[in-house]
């Protein structure tokens, strides 16, 4: 049986007398889309935390590709493997849309250093020639290059959320989190979203984890879905399982989306 890509084994954090996560595990395989939702406060962006290195556990282990990373500080995940958005977009506003997504790509260009790139010299200027050219790829990707030299603030909310993701593949991870990539849309820029990531996923063959509220986006998007409550995992399978489960219902969903779940269970 070949090994998970992702391990999560009882992951726990505290807030002061606050367990935000208890005994949390999780097995990604290499090459899935997991989705994850729960109500606000079940502990969706703290796990997301945690596996990324920005929060740090009070106990439990993670391990990637075979390989522990617990203690791993967030700014060495993308030389890792793993990349993320945020719930908030945190594009810089001084910059242009391809030089937002040139940040991503700083860790593969190691041969331009400071002070060649501070002296232009050929080597750094060949280094920024290539980064630039890569950078307006991945908006091509996303079909956002003709905002390449704009700056974020002129872009619309869901334009924003496509650079975010540019900027996360940059890195060419075998793992992307995304937090919320959908908060704030509306249905036809949830649906380009859903497409998008789809295609993403399928073109470079990586595992994803994407925390939502929207469940039935989860359920369109993902392969397995877990639903968390109060810091644990409530229950995990395939969406037409989760959506099934009547645990869902009364804890997540409410009784206004049965009907739409059973449909969405009933299509998966």
């Amino acid at each position: 049986m070949t090994s998970p890509l992702l391990e999560v084994s009882r992951v726990s954090v505290h807030f002061g007398g606050v367990q935000a996560l208890a005994d949390v595990d999780l097995a990604l395989p290499d090459g899935s889309v997991f989705g994850i939702a729960g109500p606000n406060g079940s502990g969706k962006t703290t796990l997301l935390n945690v596996i990324s290195g920005v929060q740090r556990p009070a106990r439990g282990h993670l391990r990637f590709d075979g390989v522990e990373y617990t203690n791993q500080a967030s700014h060495r995940m993308p030389a890792l493997g793993v990349a993320r958005t945020f719930q908030n977009v945190r594009l810089v506003p001084s910059l242009s849309i391809a030089e937002n997504v040139m940040v991503g790509l700083h860790h593969l260009t190691p041969e331009a250093g400071i002070w060649q790139t501070w002296a232009l010299l050929p080597k750094a200027r060949r280094s920024e020639r290539r980064t630039r050219h890569r950078a307006h790829e991945l908006l091509a990707e996303l079909g956002i290059d003709h905002f390449a030299e704009q700056r974020p603030q002129e872009l619309p909310y869901g334009f924003q959320r496509r650079v975010e993701i540019a900027r996360a593949l940059a890195s060419e991870p075998r793992l992307l989190l995304l937090d919320e990539p959908t908060a704030g849309m509306t249905p036809p820029d949830v649906q380009i979203i859903t497409d998008l990531l789809r295609k993403v996923a399928a073109s470079r063959r990586m595992s994803m984890i994407v925390v939502e509220h929207n469940v039935p986006f989860l359920g369109e998007l993902c392969s397995e879905l877990a639903i968390m409550l109060a810091g644990r995992v409530l229950t995990q399978g395939t969406p037409a399982e989760v959506l099934a489960d009547p645990r869902v219902v009364a804890a997540y969903l409410g009784k206004a989306e049965q009907d739409r779940s059973n449909r969405l269970a009933r299509a998966t």
